[in-house]
This record gives C-alpha cells, structure tokens and sequence, in this order.
C-alpha cells in the first residue's frame, strides 16, 4: 500500500458540532492516514439542504491547493439506492453522494473522470446503512490522500445527478437568473455571475445596471457595501462574482421579503 501523506481533505457536512458524526468522520479518515491534514469548511449546512452544500463547495473548493481532496456529505438519501461518486477534475478530487451536491462545483470546474465507488477493500469492515460519511466516504479519503489512484475505487459513473437549478438564460431584453442563497448578512446571491453577465451582451459600469426582482426595481450598482445607499437596496458583484440584492448593515431579504428560489431579472437594455 502507499505510504501515508500529508494530503489536505476537507470535510462539509450538515451534521453540525453536538453530535459526534464529524469527529467519527475525522476519525475514520485518520485511522486509514494519520498523516493527512483535515480541514473544516463547514459543518453548518442546513440538515438535508443539498443546494446550500453544493453553493458552499462551489464558492470554497478552489482556494485550495491543486491536489486537495474535497469530502462532502449532504445525504437525506443515505443507505439508498444512490450512488457514492468519487469525482476528479483538472485540480481535485470530490468524494460525495451523487444527489447533485457536486453540481455547482464541477460547473467551475468539469469532471475529468466520475467513478461510482462500489470497492469495499476501502470502506470500514461494517457499513452502517445510515452512516456512509463515517464508514464508506471517510476511509475512501483517507485511502485517496496515501495515493490509492481513483479508478481504483470502482466503475466509470456515467452521468450525475444534476440540481435543478436553471442556468441564467436571455429572455428578450432580459437575463433571467435566481437567487440561490442567503447568507447569513441577508445578502440575497443570485447566479447570475460577472461572465454570464457580460455574455448576455450587458457591460456593468459602462451603462447603468438595473434588476428586477418581484415589485422591486434595483438599479444602483457599487463596488463595496459601505459604497450602497442607506435604506435603499443595491447591487455588488460579490467575491464569487455573482451579482448580490444587498442593504447597508440590513438585510436584503427581510427588507424585500425575498428569499431563496425568487426569480431576478437583469434589464439588458435600460438607459437607467
């Protein structure tokens, strides 16, 4: 077998910190490895919201270093028909349900190959069927981070399950987007990012920048949050470069009544 490194695997889970779920997780990975540096990104995802795991990974995944191994469990449908992925793009490596958890992810960054993980050498010797984070991903991360080379874990996956979260499409003089999270400022994300943005024909800056969402007309565009106007709404292009509703020290989704899944609508031909 391959020695033990000190590969980087990150954990995402929605099991919180009460429980003992995240440490049994650390545990099995650094039973099979106990050289490999394990690194939270977040336990706190919403119980069974794989859209919120997926936005998490995919604004987080690529800040770390080429090699890193990403493990995510958002899994209602544990101990199911559903298959385990291990998933390996030009620079990482996933291991995760396939329940489209990897979706917004592998849209930054392709598959280069998806392998359904079915090689029970490097599970746990008894997998629980409702614990597949501690006895079948874990080891499979720790077996991964000494070197044991993806297609080693099973067969080619074929197509993944995929959110069904619709892409930004023009609808005439309009690009229709949707907001697909809320952190916890209020800020309303939407996907409509800087490129689909400029795709659609639309330079932010260059001609004023208006978005409708519901009643609201939104047509201030800043740089910064202190740079918005007070009580009023505005529009930033975040740190991910998705285009944000947002309030100065307020948040945009109490004050809108707006939330995730509510339709925007970018106007591509305003004069302001």
């Amino acid at each position: 077998m391959p020695r033990a490194g000190k590969s980087i695997v990150t954990l995402a889970t929605d099991f919180g910190e009460r429980d003992p779920y995240v440490g049994a997780m650390r545990g099995a990975i650094l039973a099979v490895n106990p050289a490999a540096v394990l690194i939270d990104l977040s336990h706190d995802i919403p119980p069974h919201d794989i859209l919120a795991g997926a936005f998490l990974l995919a604004t987080s995944f690529d800040t770390f270093p080429p090699g890193t191994i990403h493990l995510a469990v958002v899994d209602p449908g544990v101990g199911t028909a559903r298959r385990p992925l291990l998933v390996r793009t030009r620079d990482y490596l996933f291991l995760a349900p396939d329940n489209g958890l990897l979706s917004l992810a592998l849209e930054r960054q392709p598959a280069a190959a998806a392998f359904h993980v079915t090689a029970r050498e490097f599970f746990r010797p008894e997998v629980s069927a409702t614990f597949h984070g501690r006895d079948l991903f874990a080891p499979c991360a720790g077996w991964l981070s000494r070197g044991i080379p993806p297609d080693r874990f099973g067969p080619e996956a074929g197509d993944l399950v995929r959110l069904g979260v619709d892409a930004p499409a023009r609808a005439g003089s309009v690009l229709r987007g949707a907001v697909i999270h809320v952190d916890r400022f209020g800020n309303l994300i939407t996907n409509l990012s800087r490129a689909a943005v400029t795709a659609a024909g639309h330079s932010p800056g260059a001609r004023p920048t208006v978005l409708h969402l519901g009643p609201h007309r939104i047509g201030t565009l800043v740089l910064t949050y202190g740079e918005g106007p007070a009580n009023a709404p505005f529009l930033v292009f975040d740190s991910f470069d998705l285009l944000e509703v947002a309030f100065r020290e307020a948040s945009a989704a109490v004050r809108l009544g707006a939330g995730r899944g509510a339709i925007v609508e970018l106007d591509l031909e305003s004069s302001g």
